[in-house]
């Protein structure tokens, strides 16, 4: 998700999934070779904004099961999966 000035996108986010849905975010280890976040959101970034309305059930840095496209360098991805329980977000605390 592209950084917006305000982070409104990423404040708002978490009141986007229903209550008992579930919040998928992946993206490239940053430790990767070529990983370049600029001007996007993390996935660490994504759970610090999730309130007390949330278990996390992943949040972890995971090893590619298949090879990636010619030319790309990256291996590991990071994963976080949250679960909403309907609570307040971080953001409007």
């Amino acid at each position: 998700m592209p950084y917006q000035p305000g982070h409104e996108a990423l404040h708002r986010l978490p009141a986007s999934v229903a209550p008992g849905g579930t919040l998928l975010v992946a993206g490239h280890d940053p430790g990767d070779e070529g990983a370049d976040y600029t001007g996007y959101y993390r996935p660490d970034e994504v759970a610090r904004v999730l309130g007390d309305g949330w278990t996390i059930r992943v949040h972890e840095c995971r090893l590619r099961t298949r090879p990636g496209p010619e030319g790309t360098h990256h291996t590991r991805d990071v994963v976080l999966r949250a679960v909403s329980s309907g609570g307040e977000p971080a953001a409007t605390r």
